[in-house]
């Protein structure tokens, strides 16, 4: 544990190093894992459930039940995009194993020359291997540790890249409060795109969760807290009217409650039956971005919902990442060994 600690002490000192920006390559890393991610406005890393691919966004979270659990998760974006993950976890007593597939596919495009030539059908694609390790400690504790293995492909142009996390998972005997802290992202690229290339940084970021569930009522609410590592979450306009003349940008001017809420994701659910969850969840930082001159939008509400079927759990979700437009997310998941319990 003492070991575990310094470890993570020792991370959290290099942050500021690597990761003032927020920048780097591999963004899609950052991307929901599941339907119930989505709804949780993009993670939560402080609830633990029956879902191995709630490893895949804190490796703390595997426990006894995620093993033999096999999990399938897609989302619809726009035109021909598409993403999502596949998992899978494994115990040996306190153990937790678990393998992870994460990709993101832009779809088909039309190569043309310089000449304005066709070229040919090219396509886009990242992907990540995620293997992944946790261990319960004792009745309060787990921690755990993910293995990415990445890589990305742009027509003739790809990359090589490696990561880690390294997560911590408290709970109550009670199970009333939990809280989750994960380091997501350490590492950047082995190969760059181009040769001769300065090899760029993954998108490292610290996250801090916490939940409160009634005892005598359905409901769980969470906060997550993300980009810890940096403050200043500030950035350029490009998408408002401008009186410069010259027409440049402007940076935009974020006030200190402002700023603290970008930082934050709210969430509640509602779980009127062990086998059935709602959740709805409001990511102020995806609001305030994506708000335009003009336009009103929902882009910082997002919303799902869940449903255990005979053997199966069947999720729903669906997030704004593009003003207007709703993603679609859809997760199934089993347990293997409850196929298994069914026939004896």
């Amino acid at each position: 544990m003492h070991k575990l600690l310094i470890i993570i002490l020792t991370v959290l000192c290099a942050l500021p190093v690597h990761a003032q920006s927020g920048k780097g390559v591999f963004g899609f890393l950052d991307l929901p894992v599941s339907a119930h991610m989505a709804a949780y406005g993009g993670t939560n890393i402080a609830i633990q459930e029956a879902d191995v691919s709630y490893g895949l966004v804190n490796p703390a979270l595997l426990n006894a039940e995620t093993h033999n659990m096999v999990s399938l998760n897609f989302a619809d974006y726009i035109s021909d995009i598409i993403f999502g993950s596949v998992a899978y976890g494994y115990n040996y007593k306190d153990n937790y194993f678990a393998a992870g597939f994460h990709f993101l596919d832009y779809g088909k495009f039309e190569g043309m020359s310089e000449i304005g030539l066709p070229t040919g059908e090219f396509g886009a694609q990242d992907f990540s291997l995620n293997l992944m390790y946790g261990r319960k400690l004792n009745e309060l504790f787990n921690v755990g540790a993910t293995l990415k293995m990445i890589y990305s492909s742009y027509e003739r142009y790809s990359s090589v890249g490696m990561a880690a996390d390294i997560g911590a998972y408290f709970n109550t005997l009670n199970r009333l409060f939990s809280m989750g802290l994960v380091v997501k992202n350490i590492g950047g690229q082995l190969k760059p795109f181009y040769p001769g290339d300065k090899l760029e940084m993954a998108p490292v970021e610290l996250q801090l969760g916490m939940a409160v569930k009634f005892a005598h009522a359905p409901i769980r609410l969470s906060m997550n807290l993300h980009n810890l590592q940096r403050w200043n979450l500030g950035y350029q306009l490009t998408n408002q009217p401008s009186n410069s003349l010259t027409g440049e940008t402007t940076v935009k001017t974020i006030n200190f409650f402002d700023m603290a809420l970008r930082h934050a994701i709210f969430a509640i659910d509602i779980m009127p039956h062990k086998n059935v969850y709602l959740t709805m969840a409001y990511n102020h930082r995806q609001m305030a971005e994506m708000q335009a001159a003009g336009f009103k939008s929902i882009s910082g509400l997002s919303f799902g919902g869940g449903i255990k079927i005979y053997q199966f759990r069947v999720e729903f979700g669906m997030a704004q990442y593009q003003r207007g437009n709703f993603a679609y997310h859809f997760s199934l998941s089993t347990a293997i060994d409850d196929f298994k319990k069914k026939e004896l």
